[in-house]
């Protein structure tokens, strides 16, 4: 046999003999013990972001009431840092609702009672800052949105103005209310540069409010800018009916300038 096909064979065999190894080895037996269970917080991935250490369970919240009577909301503070807490109410933003501490119940942590008067009808919104007594983080947000169904009913409720459109900029406004008494006394324009009348030969209780741009009123090249309508009525829920006004874009340049 020549010298290469003696290494040949040589190389032949060490690869057989590896091959037989492995095949010789067993994989280990699958563990019956199932994996232990922590309480530690998952890690954040790249479509899963870390779980805050403490929050609210829900924010924003939304509380709803009826005119005339009181309505609450609780949210807790939640988060493996919930328990340790020492929470102080540091600021509230908003008037309509009033916030108070809740004490730890059980397992549960401390947590915010919002309360909701329903002295008026609208909605908006709010926020109450909390101090947690920790050095990391020391104040966490409840953010929060309140609501009281009124009886009127104002459609468009947010008029907008094309000002870019040529002829007169107007909406027209249905204002209708629940009650069989209903009576819109006056629409007065606060702000912006708009005009407003109540047009004649509506049905009872449903009238129909026109509103205008004064373009004498607009800045040359001003381009949009907001306005408040105000409907004065006999409703107790809603005395001083508050519509906001938008104009869009700058006057088209055919449009006539009214004095």
């Amino acid at each position: 046999m020549s010298l290469a096909a003696r290494a040949v064979a040589v190389i032949r065999s060490v690869i057989l003999s590896v091959a037989a190894g492995l095949s010789c080895q067993r994989a280990p037996a699958p563990s019956l013990t199932a994996a232990p269970v922590t309480s530690v917080a998952r890690p954040a991935g790249p479509t899963r972001p870390a779980a805050p250490r403490i929050s609210f369970e829900t924010s924003p919240v939304e509380v709803t009431g009826r005119f005339g009577a009181t309505s609450s909301k609780d949210v807790r503070l939640t988060g493996e840092l919930a328990l340790d807490a020492k929470p102080t109410i540091v600021g509230v933003e908003g008037d309509a609702v009033v916030a108070m501490l809740l004490p730890p119940a059980g397992a549960r942590a401390s947590g915010i009672r919002l309360t909701l008067a329903g002295q008026r009808a609208g909605q908006g919104v709010g926020h109450v800052v909390v101090s947690t007594g920790l050095p990391d983080p020391k104040e966490v947000v409840l953010y929060y949105g309140w609501r009281v169904p009124g009886n009127m009913t104002v459609s468009p409720s947010n008029p907008i103005f094309n000002l870019r459109l040529s002829g007169p900029h107007l909406v027209e406004i249905a204002v209708g209310s629940s009650r069989p008494d209903f009576r819109l006394r006056a629409a007065e324009v606060v702000a912006g540069p708009f005009s407003a009348r109540v047009l004649p030969g509506g049905a009872a209780g449903r009238y129909t409010v026109q509103v205008e741009v004064v373009e004498a009123g607009v800045a040359n090249g001003q381009r949009g800018f907001l306005g408040k309508l105000v409907l004065h009525n006999n409703d107790p829920a809603e005395p001083r009916k508050e519509v906001p006004l938008l104009a869009l874009g700058a006057l088209n340049p055919s449009t006539p300038t009214h004095p």
